[in-house]
């Protein structure tokens, strides 16, 4: 993508992403952004420097002035979340063999039924449903 691992969240911020439908700056492709990026080193700097944006051409300019909020947004988006207490103990995360989920709780197979078994569960037991 010509850039840095660490300008990448900068990357998709200013370009999107389509497979997680989060739009990017129109006119701004990945050519432009990894050029932006290139000289700017990150969007904080970019902006930082917005005096300096009227180097850029001011098409280029009004486009990231005026998406900047949308382009913060985008940020968050984009960025992976790697501080998350996971617990490390395997048995934790283990399946419950077939035999051990009753017949209430499983398909014909033995795989884990879908969630139409507390609706199933509570017409049974009187309890009125919602939807």
């Amino acid at each position: 993508m010509g850039v840095r691992p660490d300008q990448f969240t900068d990357l998709k911020a200013l370009i999107g992403d389509t497979s997680d439908n989060i739009p990017g700056v129109p006119g701004i492709g990945p050519k432009t952004a990894a050029a932006l990026l290139a000289r700017h080193g990150t969007i904080d700097a970019l902006y930082a420097l917005y005096a300096a944006l009227p180097s850029l051409p001011t098409r280029q300019a009004n486009l990231l002035h005026v998406h900047q909020e949308r382009v913060a947004l985008n940020r968050r988006l984009v960025t992976i979340v790697t501080t998350v207490d996971v617990s490390t103990d395997l048995e934790g995360y283990r399946l419950a063999s077939a035999g051990a989920l009753d017949g209430e709780h499983t398909t014909r197979r033995g795989w884990p039924a879908p969630l139409t078994w507390p609706a199933r569960r509570c017409e049974r037991e009187g309890s009125p449903i919602k939807s």
